[in-house]
């Protein structure tokens, strides 16, 4: 089993952010395209008024991209969705496409036992949509915990705590690296004989 990786820090993304921004000016500067050097000058009026992404945008952003990672490592094919997008955070299959899944995260930075779900989480229930809770403790050295459930179980099973107006989902240690949900990443299909059941890679 290959080892998980350490999370870093918010201060390396802050500063990744801060970085890429820089970069992305001085590419467009260099390019001398007037349309490109009018973006410049907007973003450069509006440079004092721009916020960095809160820390619970980055935590989310840190959970949906630890999940892409466990997932590829593990053979899946795996693509981001907008981050606007309603539901999935994640679209995912296997490597012969056989089948696909939407994958929605839900992230905290703390080990905590339960994630915030939003007010739909009952109303969303497809047996090719899974969630994807991660535990992420924001601190050097810290591994990440997985928990990989079914949105049937997640609508039947949220609450909706008294001091919120979302629902949430109390931790179920069982679903803990239940990563065997999304099937075999080769495209095995199941082949009924005569005596037993084989998987077979077509």
């Amino acid at each position: 089993m290959l080892a998980r990786i350490p999370i870093c820090d918010w201060h390396a993304s802050e500063a990744l952010q801060v970085a890429l921004g820089a970069a992305c000016i001085r590419m467009v500067g260099i390019t001398g395209n007037r349309a490109d050097q009018g973006l410049v000058n907007r973003i450069s009026r509006t440079r004092g008024k721009a916020k960095m992404a809160s820390k619970g945008q980055m935590t989310g952003m840190l959970g949906v991209y630890l999940v892409a990672v466990e997932l590829t490592r593990k053979g899946f094919i795996v693509s981001p969705t907008s981050r606007s997008a309603l539901g999935a955070d994640l679209l995912v299959t296997d490597q012969k496409c056989k089948k696909a899944w939407s994958v929605q995260v839900k992230t905290n930075a703390s080990n905590a036992a339960f994630w915030l779900t939003g007010a739909n989480a009952s109303e969303l229930s497809s047996p090719t949509h899974i969630y994807v809770f991660v535990n992420a403790p924001v601190k050097k050295g810290a591994i990440p915990k997985f928990y990989i459930v079914p949105s049937s179980i997640v609508a039947k099973s949220v609450n909706p705590p008294s001091w919120s107006t979302s629902t949430s989902w109390d931790r179920v240690e069982k679903y803990e690296d239940n990563w065997k949900i999304f099937g075999d990443p080769r495209g095995a299909v199941v082949v009924k004989t005569n005596k037993h059941l084989l998987s077979v890679t077509r």
